[in-house]
């Protein structure tokens, strides 16, 4: 399974790189991420099948269906109702497949640049198979990435367990209480509104699991995996590499997990009693040197987005009113105070832990250009390692037979509350279907981003992208 996880992650770099760049910078590209690659592979102990044959073959079948479920409602290739932000996602997979890469939009002269990595693999076969088999390969690969990842999952907590994977699928703060204290308080979201209920806190949201890969599948599949590689590690001299390669995947997520792995990385050191063996552990080729190469290369890339010039640092709490700094409080209570209460008493003296809840305390307060994705997605990681503190508790107490103790009954009535989020998304395609008599909804207005008015789509696009540095130092010709 490690190679299989390494290869899923490297494919879609691999695929940029030879799209994107021209031929020696490609060249040198795949050299150095595949030998990267090939050295982070061997830093993990590969346990073969030894995890998998805790079960029977029905039971992990079992699993298998769950998550296949999930998949199919949450809009991958197209079985049921999609979300209105798939009209802007079907537009760029198919215009990665009927355009030639990198693409460019000649009747606007424009180039699409974007957090693309998840979509190459499919796009690349879609070129073949046309938009139904593409669609068809996307639902594969992204079902692909999340089967990985529940399998890393199960290995963290050593063992395979449905339940635990239910809980990844239903994790989530209490986005329903702080819907009902707003309309409490301000009347401004009905009671009746079950589809956002994330969106409670205006400018704050950590989204849930099932929320990310809903809506932000491309930013969230191998963020996933690569979190839960970087916490089955048993050393590491891979943590850098692990964090860098989520990059081409979304910047923010990357700055989650880079967050974690720095951590870890620092407590390596002082937790040794040579420290300087133990810096030097860290300063290893995959270590160094893939992070260099995918850091400049998508640096560059992305800032020959145009969105870009508006998307300067800010910090949320300077330009808010005081009654913003309580929604602040109020939202940090309930996405991950309530559940950091309980679980405190059992990781006390725990550094990572209360690591963890200043980065959740850290992350909302600051944004970039106008909206909130900073906090959305760099939470990724943290809400991840949040889990694993959650389900490592909930098995200790499993263990102790103290479910239906006052502290497991807490801590039951706080995930149930919290799944309300993600069961909200889980249910809204099949409430479509039943509303609408019809399985099968597409967001496909948009359809290409060819001939469409560049400045309002600049969230996706470079204009003019040939006085980019990205354009004239690395990328090969763009084809008019």
């Amino acid at each position: 399974m490690i190679w299989c996880a390494y290869s899923y992650i490297a494919i879609p770099i691999l695929l940029f790189f030879w799209g994107w760049l021209a031929f020696g910078y490609a060249l040198f590209g795949t050299v150095v991420l595949a030998y990267g690659t090939y050295l982070a592979m061997r830093s993990h102990k590969d346990e073969g099948n030894a995890l998998i044959q805790q079960r029977s073959w029905p039971y992990l079948l079992g699993i298998a269906a769950v998550v296949i479920i999930w998949v199919v409602l949450s809009g991958q290739g197209g079985f049921v109702y999609q979300n209105t932000d798939w009209h802007w996602r079907n537009a760029i997979f198919r215009d990665l497949m009927t355009h030639s890469w990198p693409v460019y939009y000649p009747s606007t002269d424009s180039a699409l640049v974007y957090y693309i990595a998840h979509w190459l693999p499919a796009a690349f076969i879609g070129k073949f198979l046309g938009w139904q088999g593409g669609n068809i390969a996307l639902f594969t690969w992204t079902l692909l990435g999340c089967l990985l990842t529940c399998y890393f999952i199960s290995r963290y907590f050593r063992t395979v367990s449905l339940l635990l994977i239910l809980l990844f699928i239903l994790f989530s703060g209490l986005d329903i209480v702080g819907t009902l204290v707003r309309y409490l308080l301000v009347h401004s979201t009905g009671l009746d509104n079950s589809l956002h209920l994330e969106w409670w806190a205006s400018y704050f949201q950590f989204s849930s699991m099932s929320t990310q890969l809903f809506w932000v599948f491309n930013q969230t599949v191998v963020p996933w995996l690569a979190f839960f590689l970087l916490m089955n590690q048993t050393d590491k001299k891979s943590l850098f590499f692990i964090a860098a390669v989520t990059i081409p995947f979304g910047p923010f997520p990357f700055l989650g997990l880079f967050l974690i792995a720095a951590f870890m990385a620092v407590q390596h050191i002082f937790t040794e009693k040579n420290r300087l063996h133990a810096f030097r552990t860290l300063l290893t080729v995959q270590n160094v040197l893939p992070p260099l190469l995918i850091l400049i290369v998508f640096q560059l890339y992305y800032k020959s987005n145009s969105a870009v010039t508006n998307s300067d640092l800010r910090w949320h709490l300077l330009d808010m009113y005081p009654v913003w700094l309580i929604w602040y409080l109020l939202f940090c209570l309930l996405e991950f105070g309530v559940l950091a209460l309980l679980l405190r008493k059992r990781y006390r003296g725990d550094w990572m832990f209360v690591y963890l809840i200043f980065l959740l305390l850290v992350i909302p307060m600051f944004g970039i250009g106008g909206g909130s994705d900073l906090c959305m997605r760099a939470s990724i990681p943290p809400l991840c390692l949040l889990f694993l503190y959650t389900g490592r508790y909930l098995l200790e107490l499993a263990q102790a037979k103290q479910l239906t103790s006052r502290m497991g009954i807490a801590l039951h009535v706080v995930l149930i509350l919290g799944s309300i989020t993600p069961l909200s998304e889980i249910v809204r395609p099949i409430r479509f279907a039943i509303e609408k008599h019809k399985i099968s909804q597409p967001a496909d207005e948009i359809g290409t981003y060819e001939g469409k008015d560049p400045t309002r789509l600049a969230n996706f696009l470079s204009l003019r992208p040939q006085d980019s540095a990205f354009y004239r130092m690395l990328e090969k010709a763009l084809i008019p």
